[in-house]
């Protein structure tokens, strides 16, 4: 036995009755069986027709702080293809899942995979991508007594997040100058 792909494609056993080949390219591979006694030869065709898989791409998901919708955009994807979004957590997918854009809601990070079949072929390929759910930073104001007139008040947010990089911010609702407007205290 002997197999012979005429595109060059990889056959891992040339010289084996069955064996299998890395096709990359529409290619046709030719079975020549030779009878030892009389050098007699017979040879079969068969042809592969290597349809391309669909092109998959999915936009980087921005980080959320805390549960938010995320939007999942799979531009510069194959149009025309039949499209499923799924949630490695089980999140649901919502507003058009079976399109290239469709939210879901999350409250921890979890990975979006994008599926795309092209209907005609049944090709099938598929790409992946994590949604980050960052912690909220906690913030606490201590309450504030009524006070008489225009007078001076102590904003305490002592309990808040602390930490490296951390950033604080007063304001007011009336535009009132605050004093160490980025302090915690």
């Amino acid at each position: 036995y002997h197999w012979v792909s005429l595109q060059g494609s990889i056959i891992s056993s040339s010289s084996s009755l069955v064996t299998t080949a890395t096709v990359c390219v529409t290619d046709t591979f030719l079975l020549i069986v030779t009878d030892p006694a009389t050098n007699c030869k017979d040879t079969a065709k068969e042809f592969v027709k290597v349809n391309p898989k669909p092109t998959v791409n999915i936009v980087p998901i921005p980080h959320v702080c805390g549960c938010s919708d995320v939007s999942l955009n799979g531009n510069g994807s194959s149009s025309g293809m039949l499209y499923q979004w799924k949630s490695a957590h089980g999140n649901p997918i919502i507003n058009y899942p079976d399109s290239l854009h469709a939210t879901s809601h999350i409250c921890a990070t979890d990975t979006f995979t994008l599926i795309i079949t092209n209907p005609i072929t049944l090709c099938v390929d598929s790409k992946t991508m994590v949604a980050v759910v960052d912690t909220i930073p906690t913030a606490i104001a201590a309450p504030l007594d009524s006070v008489c007139g225009c007078t001076t008040v102590s904003l305490n947010g002592t309990g808040s997040t602390t930490g490296n990089g951390v950033t604080y911010l007063w304001t007011s609702s009336h535009g009132n100058t605050i004093a160490s407007a980025n302090s915690l205290v």
